[in-house]
């Protein structure tokens, strides 16, 4: 959905997608109700979802595969369909974040809400502070629970409100925590930055993690994620060296807490 794929394997792009299951029992019915509600959800994007019946018994599966010489590389492979009336298709990275700017104008009366590109926004308040919105964290929250997306939108617009009016809260430290992201964000951002004439990149603390994904660093508060910049975190009594060790804790505190 964010378009990932394509960018890496750019002379696949136009290929059809699907997700399928391969599985050697009998589907059970909790089975095929899942397989019907993300063939619902993705029908938006054309990704299609199909499941394919494997056997273990090597004389069945012979069979079958000669089923698919002669009848089609398609013998076999059931394609699933949205139940009626109930196809819910997930929002595109573009869609999410044009709903989400529509809601924001709504919720910051004067405010200029500007879409930077997929994901990001420029925020400008009636009196001239301006401030960056990132819908990362509010997209992926959607992803898992599509059916709650008045309430992500909810969320995160309280903390954008709280980003535009410069409430930005003091650093708590027990609140810090890592949120990884692909290197291509780090980039986006960046680009986003300097076509807007910022010549300064990401000012938000930031490390590699791995080949592909980076730790990005942030405040975690009760409306908002605030990434850490080098301002703030300079302004706290701590070592770099000690920060993703915190961060890590603080994110396994959280998690137990909320599970």
């Amino acid at each position: 959905m964010s378009g990932a794929i394509a960018r890496q394997y750019p002379d696949m792009a136009d290929m059809p997608v699907a997700i399928r299951l391969d599985h050697f029992a009998q589907l059970n019915e909790a089975a095929t109700e899942v397989l019907r509600q993300w063939a619902g959800r993705l029908s938006g994007i054309k990704v299609g979802v199909c499941s394919h019946r494997l056997y273990w018994n090597p004389v069945l599966n012979f069979f079958h595969g000669l089923a698919r010489r002669f009848l089609g590389p398609e013998h076999g492979i059931v394609h699933w369909k949205p139940e009626p009336n109930l196809a819910t298709p997930l929002l595109t990275p573009t869609q999410f974040t044009e709903e989400f700017a529509t809601a924001l104008r709504q919720g910051i009366p004067g405010a200029r809400v500007q879409i930077q590109g997929n994901l990001q926004l420029k925020i400008t308040t009636s009196d001239g502070r301006e401030s960056d919105g990132f819908l990362g964290n509010a997209y992926n929250q959607y992803l898992f629970a599509p059916e709650d997306k008045e309430e992500v939108f909810g969320k995160y617009r309280a903390g954008f409100l709280e980003t535009a009016k410069g409430e930005s809260a003091a650093v708590d430290k027990s609140r810090i925590v890592p949120i990884l992201k692909d290197k291509g964000w780090v980039k986006e951002v960046n680009n986003s930055l300097k076509t807007r004439g910022k010549e300064k990149a990401l000012a938000s603390i930031h490390e590699p993690y791995n080949d592909e994904l980076s730790i990005v660093y942030a405040q975690d508060t009760a409306a908002n994620i605030e990434y850490l910049t080098s301002e703030k975190f300079a302004s706290l009594d701590l070592d770099r060296g000690e920060l993703r060790k915190l961060a890590c804790a603080n994110l396994e505190v959280a998690t137990s807490r909320n599970s």
